[in-house]
């Protein structure tokens, strides 16, 4: 017992420099011992006082950034907590490590804005393990942690992201299982709930992103569409569906989700024109979905239907309007 209470003394310590010299670059030297504290003591129930002191220290959000450090040590540092995350012992853990990393990146991108490259090549390996990998701990969570970290202008390489996601692996077989693929769509709503923080000026290199993101996610929606209505969407051995009533649901809703957090922001609403086409290929490969029997009978899918039928007018004031003839154009 008195060996912990002094681990615990220590780690008020630690606790107190880093809140009091947030910008010293010991901290970052700090870092890397709690994160290796808290991965021994995880399963020591002797040690669990010690265990969440560390969680709660690595996870508490700083005001500042470290300064003066060497940058290549940083992106090490910020390559080491990914792997970590990407084996993640439980979601407290993930959760922990999403939070660390944001921070990392944070302080790497406020000390070297033109590191940004390597930050998202990091984040583009993460999802790639996401999505590919299925013994992958990672969730779309691990990735909004650092938009929410980030000033509104340094948020351009989570867009990428956005658009890898829906692009690579929002289509049929592309990701591991039908959940990631889901994920892909979820990713990318997710990240695009910061577009509200985009001011007029911040958000000018965001109006071309947007509109590529919302072109992706148009024709993986029909490539998706036109699979789901089809003979392949079923396994060979047991005929069951492998894109689901309950997964289209869900891909169709965060889409909606997505197209109308653009629609509803100043900035971004520009991105919609042109981005998105309601073309009679896009009517046809919604059919697919009404049409087949797998589909509909949930209504709620239908409904989906009908208001993607004219995607280019998803979110707006006359959306509704146009549902009740969008759906008698799709059926």
């Amino acid at each position: 017992i008195s060996f912990v209470n002094f681990k615990l003394r220590v780690l008020d310590l630690a606790d107190t420099f880093m809140a009091r010299q947030p910008e010293s670059p010991l901290v970052l030297r700090l870092l890397p011992a709690l994160l290796d504290l808290a991965k021994s003591t995880h399963k020591d129930s002797r040690s669990k006082p010690v265990h969440d002191r560390a969680m709660s220290i690595l996870s508490a959000r700083r005001a500042g950034v470290p300064k003066g450090f060497e940058l290549q040590t940083v992106l090490d540092l910020l390559a080491s907590v990914h792997e970590r995350a990407r084996r993640a012992a439980d979601k407290s853990a993930l959760k922990m490590l999403s939070s660390v990393a944001a921070y990392l990146a944070r302080t790497v991108l406020d000390n070297h804005p033109e590191a940004e490259p390597q930050v998202f090549d990091l984040y583009r390996a993460s999802l790639t393990d996401f999505m590919t990998r299925k013994a992958s701990q990672l969730f779309a969570d691990f990735f909004s942690a650092a938009c929410l970290r980030m000033q509104p202008a340094q948020l351009q390489p989570f867009w990428r992201i956005a658009i890898a996601s829906v692009a690579e692996y929002g289509r049929p077989l592309k990701a591991v299982n039908v959940f990631r693929q889901v994920q892909a769509y979820a990713l990318a709503e997710t990240i695009l709930a910061g577009a509200p923080r985009l001011s007029a000026e911040d958000g000018k290199p965001f109006v071309a992103l947007t509109a590529q993101l919302l072109g992706e996610l148009q024709k993986a929606l029909q490539e998706t569409f036109a699979y789901a209505g089809s003979d392949l969407n079923k396994h060979e051995t047991t005929g069951k569906l492998i894109l689901d009533q309950q997964r289209m649901r869900e891909i169709m809703q965060f889409s909606v989700k997505l197209i109308t957090r653009c629609v509803k922001s100043d900035v971004l609403r520009e991105a919609v024109d042109g981005a998105l086409e309601t073309t009679p290929e896009w009517t046809k490969s919604l059919g697919c979905v009404v049409c087949s029997p797998s589909f509909n009978s949930s209504q709620a899918v239908k409904q989906l239907c009908s208001t993607l039928a004219n995607i280019h007018k998803v979110g707006t004031p006359k959306a509704k309007k146009e549902k009740a003839k969008a759906s008698a154009v799709v059926e």
